[in-house]
């Protein structure tokens, strides 16, 4: 049972206590890149997260998500890949978000894919690394515009970054990329 003594409401803070069963905070980072891109952070897009204590929690992060904003970021620009092989970043990198603390986080992508050829890989990269296998999308739409939009779980480390990395099979194309981060325990 939550001791309402100790905390009968919840405190904003900018870092996490250590904490206690039952004890909730409001979180909001004003560490540059949590709120998306490189520069915003949570404080500057009004993101603020709802967070409980809970001892009981399994693994290191006992912080559990109660409600809050999403952590978003958007390319609006199309460009290609033509040349080169595995994930690379197109000349406007990203969509990009930097994990404001250590966590587990769902992540959702999406985005419009166009293949000269057939097919082409969208994946979500943690600190510029090759996306892994579960967090890679891929699409089968030959000539035109088709959207692609996808949801993976991925753990990251306070101050890293989750992107988008693209692979082309031929010339592939994308735009209106998006890049979505929501905490579902951290500490």
């Amino acid at each position: 049972m939550a001791d309402v003594t100790r905390n009968p409401l919840p405190q904003f803070v900018t870092s996490l206590p250590a904490g206690y069963d039952g004890q909730e905070v409001f979180f909001q980072s004003t560490t540059a890149g949590t709120g998306g891109g490189s520069t915003n952070t949570m404080a500057d897009v009004g993101a603020v997260w709802r967070l409980r204590y809970r001892s009981a929690a399994t693994g290191s992060y006992k912080w559990e998500f109660v409600g809050g904003s999403a952590l978003y970021n958007a390319v609006d620009t199309s460009q290609s890949l033509t040349a080169g092989s595995g994930y690379q970043n197109l000349a406007t990198v990203g969509p990009i978000i930097t994990a404001p603390v250590a966590g587990v986080y769902n992540v959702q992508l999406s985005c419009l894919t166009q293949d000269s050829a057939g097919s082409n890989g969208t994946g979500v990269s943690v600190n510029d690394a090759a996306p892994a296998t579960d967090l890679l999308f891929t699409a089968t739409f030959v000539g035109f515009s088709s959207p692609l939009s996808a949801l993976g779980e991925v753990t990251l480390t306070s101050g890293q970054t989750a992107r988008i990395k693209y692979e082309r099979n031929s010339t592939s194309t994308w735009s209106k990329r998006r890049l979505r981060i929501t905490p579902i325990r951290v500490g």
